[in-house]
């Protein structure tokens, strides 16, 4: 009976040592089961997490392209606005020298052109009259009008009022609408006003266009071209406007996007216009053979702290895959914004290492010397822009920098001489700096060209030497030019006496004959006493007319005597002194006729002769009706006198006012011909102007102006 039951727990012991065995293996197999899918889980969701990482990634990416393109596109026609701010008006061999120093078609791909749409303040219209380059298609845009079209006109009512530039919403271009397409595109429009600071008011920014640099896009082109480094393995879309529809598409990557792509969607405002950017990734397929599943089921349980730590490890290092994009992404960026500046910079910018060659080059430098970058670069520094006779010189302080970190040179304003590539020489103003980098020291230097202060600094010293010696010359030519002026005017002024004296005297003694003549009125027969009459008549006009031509000399020399005058008072007091005639209606606003800053007696002479000129030439109307007022025109205010009289010819207006000028004949209408220039002759030496307008039977109006 013992031997039985010690055979039984021998038995029993491996059967529970199995189960037991059995029981752990089933434990590690679960646990090594459970881990293995916590790992795969993670290993998925790390894939699905680096997949929307990239993806974002790209989004960004691709909205920074966009963006910066735009910008890009806007500083050029900032550019082609600098150009007509300079140099208005310019021709289309002006614009056309300017777009093809830009290199359009290199620089700035997937750009329509860049035109300019002047305004015709007559009918208010913008017709394109420069458009570069001048192809076959950009030459079915010229004359187009943009405004006449809603979609185009509100993108240049928006760049118009607030002076920046405006996105128009998607549009046909007319280059393509003329040929039957109907390609999706846009317009990026800047305004151009007559001041160079822009206007302070809206109102005044609409005053003052005149008119609008502009670019038109094709969408295929533009986004093909911006996005062509932007992950060829995303599906892109662009919409117009801040919802996507197919209506609204303006591009689309060839590719197209999977059912189960993941997408994002980004809004753009740019130039005052939104896009719609949705970017979508084709999810990443996981199957068992790039999955670490396999290798944790086969590893068991030996191998599951394996896996675990190497989980841990895979994590971290898609933390610092992170933090290394980041970082790499930040000095991109940077490094992008620092060259943007030098490229763009107004002074020429240079460096060369150690050796002397060439590294950096900008375009300003290749504007200056007339050297290329792709040229330039890795060209000697002694051989492309330093003068002959200061090579050894350069060379010798290039090696003082290599020797000293702190030279007197460096970070100091310097003047020299610099050769350019057609053999000139100018004169740079320039200044050194030495930057540390691994590949060893490089001295970039920025320089300007001073060529023509220094030649005008020349000049004025010049001149400041000269100046005295050319203001006593000048001085001594001035008093005896005056001393001569006197002479001339006190010998026309005696002339004027002599002659008015000599002429009267006689005359005098004619009309005395003539008079005593006529009182013998029985001996004298009714012909004789006719032709007496007409002999007395023609007398009398050579006496007004001596008087007028008097008048008229001395005018010019008497010294003005200017002080405040009532308008009203003065044309009262002249209508008083005129012949009167109850028939004659005068229409007058006292009110409108203020103070003005006049000598008295000369505008009592213009009022007087104006007035008796209405009056004669408006004898025949019925009734006879003088209106006196002023009127606003701008800033200055038109005094008129006007009439409803013969008037004349407006053809003629431009005779009216020379001496012995008549439009009439004497039988008509008296008059000597010297009273309207009288009239000129006042107003221009108190700094005004005089001009008539009429119709013949309809009228006239005189017009003068008080500064």
């Amino acid at each position: 009976m013992g031997g039985g039951g010690e055979s039984l727990r021998v038995g029993r012991v491996p059967a529970l040592r199995r189960v037991s065995g059995a029981m752990l293996t089933l434990v590690v197999l679960l646990a090594g089961g459970a881990l293995t899918w916590v790992a795969a889980r993670t290993a998925i969701e790390s894939e699905k997490q680096r997949a929307r990482t990239q993806l974002h990634l790209l989004a960004a990416d691709t909205e920074s392209a966009i963006g910066d393109r735009l910008l890009a596109y806007e500083a050029l026609l900032r550019a082609g606005v600098g150009l007509l701010d300079a140099f208005w008006p310019i021709q289309s061999d002006d614009w056309q020298r300017f777009t093809a120093q830009m290199r359009l078609a290199t620089v700035y791909p997937g750009l329509q052109g860049v035109g300019f749409a002047a305004r015709d303040a007559q009918r208010e219209q913008f017709p394109i009259v420069f458009l570069e380059p001048l192809d076959e298609s950009n030459r079915l845009a010229l004359g187009f009008d943009p405004m006449s079209e809603p979609l185009r006109r509100a993108a240049m009512e928006r760049a118009r009022d607030t002076g920046d530039a405006a996105l128009s919403a998607k549009v046909v271009l007319v280059q393509d609408s003329r040929r039957g397409l109907h390609t999706a595109g846009f317009l990026l429009f800047l305004p151009v006003y007559s001041s160079p600071a822009l206007p302070e008011t809206v109102a005044q920014r609409r005053e003052r266009l005149r008119g609008f640099v502009y670019s038109p896009f094709r969408a295929e082109d533009f986004f093909r071209t911006t996005l062509v480094d932007s992950g060829n393995a995303a599906f892109v879309e662009v919409f117009d406007g801040d919802s996507p529809s197919t209506d609204a598409l303006l591009y689309r990557t060839d590719s197209a996007g999977a059912p189960d792509s993941m997408t994002e969607e980004r809004r753009l405002s740019l130039a005052g216009h939104e896009w719609t950017v949705r970017v979508s990734l084709p999810a990443t397929a996981l199957s068992m053979t790039n999955s670490p599943i396999p290798w944790i089921v086969l590893g068991g349980v030996s191998t599951t702290l394996l896996l675990a730590g190497l989980a841990q490890a895979l994590a971290l290092s898609r933390l610092r895959l992170q933090q290394r994009l980041r970082a790499d992404r930040a000095l991109a960026e940077r490094e992008r914004q620092a060259a943007q500046v030098l490229e763009n910079a107004l002074d020429a910018y240079v460096a060369i290492d150690a050796s002397d060659r060439i590294v950096e080059w900008n375009r300003q430098a290749t504007t200056l010397f007339g050297w290329s970058a792709h040229e330039a670069i890795g060209r000697r520094l002694t051989e492309t822009i330093i003068p002959a006779d200061l090579r050894e010189r350069h060379i010798a302080a290039l090696s003082t920098f290599m020797e000293r970190t702190e030279h007197p040179l460096l970070g100091k304003r310097l003047e020299m001489p610099a050769r350019c590539r057609d053999g000139s020489e100018i004169f740079v103003e320039l200044s050194i700096v030495q930057i540390a980098v691994p590949a060893g020291p490089r001295f970039a230097a920025s320089l300007r060209d001073i060529t023509q202060a220094r030649r005008q600094a020349a000049e004025i010293r010049l001149l400041n030497e000269t100046l005295e010696q050319r203001v006593a010359e000048r001085t001594g030519q001035l008093e005896v030019a005056n001393r001569e002026l006197s002479t001339a005017n006190r010998d026309l002024e005696a002339f004027a006496y002599s002659v008015s004296h000599d002429l009267r005297a006689p005359l005098r003694a004619i009309d005395g004959h003539v008079i005593r003549f006529l009182d013998d009125a029985e001996t004298t027969p009714e012909t004789q006493r006719h032709h007496a009459g007409a002999i007395r008549r023609n007398l009398a006009r050579m006496s007004n007319l001596i008087d007028d031509l008097l008048n008229f000399a001395l005018i010019g020399r008497r010294p003005l005597q200017k002080q405040p005058v009532v308008l009203w008072d003065m044309v009262r007091s002249v209508l008083h002194e005129l012949p009167h005639s109850p028939s004659v209606v005068y229409e007058v606003s006292p009110d409108e006729l203020r103070t003005v800053q006049a000598d008295p007696a000369l505008l009592k002479q213009v009022l007087a002769n104006l007035l008796g000129n209405a009056l004669k030439f408006s004898r025949t109307a019925d009734p006879p009706r003088i209106q006196i007022g002023c009127e606003r025109r701008g800033e200055v205010t038109v005094y008129f006198v006007r009439d409803n009289g013969i008037g004349f010819d407006p053809q003629h207006a431009g005779k009216l006012f020379g001496v012995f000028e008549r439009l009439h004949t004497v039988g008509d209408f008296e008059g000597t011909g010297v009273g309207l220039a009288i009239v000129k002759q006042i107003v221009e030496r108190h700094g005004g102007q005089v001009w008539a307008d009429a119709a013949p039977g309809r009228g006239a109006t005189f017009y003068f102006t008080l500064p």
